[in-house]
């Protein structure tokens, strides 16, 4: 993902925005990544602290992660007005607080979002958390797999909504083969490792569609103490198969950070089987850049904490 920012929009007055919050100051926050999904501010407003997200672009760009996303899950960050179903849906199922949205408004094309500001440091490595606190975030992980649906896609909160689960091997191949075609055309690599795991797609049947959050990281949690207070980067959460989800938290956990996350998993139901699909994921995942331009052996060879 590249690091594209648009100098207008970091300009914007928020006051324009939501002219009902009387915005009175705004800090726009540094990204944690390059090619974070959105910008965000920390507004002062009439009522108190607030957070403005508004996604980078106002069209899925041609990037590979968006588009992988978009081709495969139909989902994209530029409809901001997700997280106004999104957020109350999981704020019901995890034990950490999720923000509420306040407000949405569409301006100058773009969709921007106002949602409570919550007390917390941003989460830089799982390594950093309490045994306790990796045991939550499995069992939140696992919690959130036993919504279990036939269809996939882009809506979290609607197991009706999406595409039948039998589309998914195919859906995948063909953004897999896209995303190697349009970013990847000369790495050889590349082609070896897609070969090998489109031979293990041919052998895979998916049943279920769980929610997962496709850019799962850190980042995307507060913390204090050492424990998990909020999940506050909501906007990628889409239905796919749970061993996808597991496939990209194996590539961030260590021996250490692994254990307690299956301890706290296994108290609510069993840890999926990866081994059968793990190369398939992560193909995908190398694919869509989910940790930067690594080589394509070194990630192949990253350890593995799961069955």
């Amino acid at each position: 993902m590249n690091t594209y920012r648009d100098r207008a929009l970091e300009k914007l007055r928020l006051a324009d925005v939501f002219p009902e919050w009387r915005v009175r100051e705004q800090t726009l926050l540094p990204p944690h990544h390059p090619g974070q999904a959105s910008y965000v501010w920390k507004v002062s407003t009439v009522k108190g602290p607030a957070i403005v997200r508004a996604p980078r672009f106002t069209y899925p760009p041609d990037e590979d992660f968006w588009q992988g996303a978009l081709r495969l899950f139909d989902v994209s960050t530029v409809r901001g007005e997700r997280l106004t179903t999104i957020n109350p849906w999981l704020s019901a199922r995890i034990p950490f607080t999720v923000p509420s949205v306040l407000a949405t408004a569409r301006f100058q094309a773009r969709s921007f979002v106002l949602e409570n500001w919550l007390p917390g440091a941003t989460l830089h490595a799982f390594d950093s958390l309490s045994n306790r606190a990796m045991e939550a975030l499995g069992t939140m992980v696992a919690q959130l797999h036993q919504e279990r649906s036939t269809v996939f896609g882009a809506n979290p909160a609607d197991p009706w909504q999406g595409f039948p689960m039998a589309t998914f091997p195919s859906r995948l191949e063909a953004t897999l083969r896209y995303l190697l075609r349009r970013y990847y055309r000369r790495d050889l690599k590349a082609w070896r490792h897609l070969r090998l795991a489109l031979a293990d797609l041919a052998h895979l049947r998916f049943e279920a569609a769980v929610p997962l959050l496709l850019d799962m990281e850190p980042s995307q949690f507060l913390t204090h103490a050492g424990e998990i207070t909020a999940l506050v980067d909501t906007e990628l959460y889409v239905r796919g198969p749970a061993e996808l989800e597991l496939a990209g938290l194996e590539l961030l956990l260590t021996s250490t950070t692994a254990k307690p996350f299956c301890r706290g998993y296994r108290r609510i139901e069993p840890l999926p089987i990866l081994s059968p699909s793990r190369r398939l994921f992560r193909v995908l995942l190398r694919l869509l850049s989910f940790q930067g331009p690594v080589d394509w052996d070194d990630w192949m060879e990253k350890p593995t904490f799961f069955a």
